[in-house]
């Protein structure tokens, strides 16, 4: 025996199929991607927000624990893991050796500016010394060592500055020679000290009697002079 349905309750019945199939597809696939979401929630996402935790702490143990959990386990996530500890390793060992590297070069740079400090205080030291001697050689060569007067040296150059310039502002100058007789007699019959005092002595005496814009000039053993400006 046929049954025969009405046109109507037909479409009715396939409609109501169809949406059936459709609600259950996209119930399918929002349990699928509900899934996956979980699935690379937990494997990838999960993982890569503890790696961020772990670099965060890599100087202490946490992190560093962390990473090697990981590193640990099977698939690609580990082997990911593992060779990110290998680079991270590497990094902080080439990171180590720069730091190494800059305080080698921070102490010998240390080093070296406290030896250029040092030489150049000892530049000026020596400088300064040099200096020094200079002036002392200096006096030497136009003062006499015993009566501290000038002597012949200083004598002659100054006399031909004064003539110069006594010619040129139509004036004269004057020179006084002293000589000291028989002076030799008493070097022969006392020691030379004595006579050394004596010349010493006499130098005082004939500064103290001359004006101060003259000059007293130990010309030789026992002579003087005096350069009298006009």
């Amino acid at each position: 025996m046929i049954t025969e349905y009405p046109q109507k309750l037909i479409s009715f019945k396939a409609s109501a199929s169809t949406r059936i199939v459709l609600l259950v597809g996209l119930i399918s696939s929002v349990i699928s991607m509900l899934v996956l979401f979980f699935v690379i929630r937990r494997h990838v996402a999960r993982p890569l927000v503890e790696i961020g935790v772990a670099t965060q702490h890599w100087d202490r143990e946490y992190g560093r624990e962390l990473l090697k959990q990981h590193s640990l386990k099977k698939g690609e996530i580990g082997k990911f893991f593992r060779e990110f500890v290998m680079l991270w390793d590497t990094i902080n060992k080439q990171l180590a050796q720069l730091r190494e590297e800059i305080e080698q070069r921070k102490t010998i740079h240390d080093e070296l500016q406290a030896t250029h400090n040092n030489l150049e205080k000892r530049i000026q030291q020596v400088t300064s010394e040099l200096q020094t001697a200079n002036d002392q050689l200096s006096r030497m060569a136009m003062y006499d060592s015993l009566t501290g007067l000038p002597n012949r040296k200083y004598f002659e150059q100054r006399l031909s500055q004064s003539i110069s310039v006594a010619y040129e502002s139509n004036c004269s100058c004057a020179l006084m020679f002293i000589d000291l007789d028989s002076f030799k007699q008493i070097n022969d019959n006392y020691e030379h000290s004595i006579g050394d005092k004596l010349l010493v002595k006499i130098s005082k005496r004939i500064k103290e009697t001359i004006r101060p814009e003259d000059t007293l000039v130990r010309f030789d053993v026992d002579e003087f002079v005096i350069s009298r400006p006009a």
